[in-house]
């Protein structure tokens, strides 16, 4: 790409951890304005504007989530639903547990120019799976009869990537555990 998204962990102290990684998976045109966020259990994301179509100078804004280890929660997506026109210098802030917000620049959206808009994103869903309101064995049973399963549709993909795995039980287990 033109430009891309670019990120690197660090300890406290400024050590780094691991490589340099690239955040976008989108590589059409230029990735620019990034903003990070992190909530209480070191779960991250990057939010950034990018101009897919060369031609046309009009932006839209991408998200990606990360877990403690710096691994993806499921895949790059478009925060914005208003693709109108511009969308650009997206703001990104995260709250206890897992909820965020993402506000950004959309142009006409409005009627009046540069309007300031915002919008919650995805989170890592609820692992109350028979809607009990409670997250418990029951529960767990769902998640342990998916564990090995392949196909649409994964009820227990608590993190969104197309399986159910180890990542999957941490997110269970923290839901279990907290409540959150």
């Amino acid at each position: 790409g033109l430009d891309d998204i670019h990120a690197r962990m660090f300890e406290a102290d400024g050590t780094a951890i691991g490589e340099q990684f690239i955040v976008n998976t989108t590589m059409e045109g230029p990735q620019q304005n990034p903003k990070v966020a992190m909530n209480n259990r070191w779960q991250f994301i990057v939010v950034w504007d990018s101009k897919i179509d060369p031609d046309i100078n009009e932006r839209e804004i991408f998200a990606q989530r990360y877990d403690v280890m710096g691994e993806t929660i499921g895949d790059e997506f478009q925060v914005n639903s208003y693709i109108e026109a511009d969308q650009k210098h997206p703001a990104v802030a995260m709250v206890h547990g897992r909820k965020f917000i993402t506000a950004w620049q959309s142009y006409g959206q409005d009627g009046s120019g540069y309007g300031v808009f915002g919008q919650t994103g995805q989170m890592v869903r609820s692992a109350d799976f028979n809607g009990d309101g409670l997250v418990n064995f029951s529960d767990y049973c769902i998640l342990a009869d998916e564990w090995f399963k392949i196909g649409e549709p994964l009820t227990a993909d608590l993190i969104e990537d197309n399986k159910i795995n180890e990542r999957d039980l941490a997110e269970f287990c923290y839901q279990w555990l907290t409540g959150n």
